[in-house]
């Protein structure tokens, strides 16, 4: 676990920076279509996992 952190404290702050920015416009659109649906709070991070929250990101499958 020390490694991630301080792989995106250190090496790739600048890429956690931008994610965290993004979240607090994301999160928000996010957490509304969850509480309307609901599902887990959670589930907005899976947008962080599978792309960063790029949303120009593309899968491979």
């Amino acid at each position: 676990v020390q490694a991630y952190i301080d792989l995106y404290a250190q090496k790739r702050r600048e890429q956690t920076s931008r994610m965290l920015g993004l979240a607090e416009l994301y999160f928000p659109v996010f957490e509304e279509a969850l509480d309307r649906h609901d599902m887990p709070m959670e589930l907005k991070y899976l947008a962080v996992v599978e792309s960063a929250l790029n949303p120009a990101a593309r899968s491979r499958a």
